[in-house]
């Protein structure tokens, strides 16, 4: 499964250790983020709408799942 960014580049989704939700609001938006081994994290998505942007990785992990694969989402917590 690939995630297309708005500037056109493709992630390939099953490349990433993790992709969780960033309950942190930054710049009033909300984030599903994916890091990958040993690189910087990657916003997945944004927006200002938090419940919009937990379907988005409702989605994306239901999605993965269906390939099995071992990623799966993540609700992260800041601590």
């Amino acid at each position: 499964m690939f995630w297309q960014y708005e500037n056109g580049k493709l992630l390939n989704l099953n490349a990433v250790e993790l992709i969780y939700f960033d309950p942190v609001p930054y710049n009033g938006e909300y984030r599903v983020m994916a890091t990958r081994l040993g690189k910087k994290a990657v916003d997945l998505y944004s927006s200002k709408d938090k419940e919009h942007v937990q379907q988005v990785l409702r989605k994306i992990g239901a999605a993965l799942d269906r390939q099995e694969s071992l990623i799966s989402e993540v609700y992260a917590k800041r601590v």
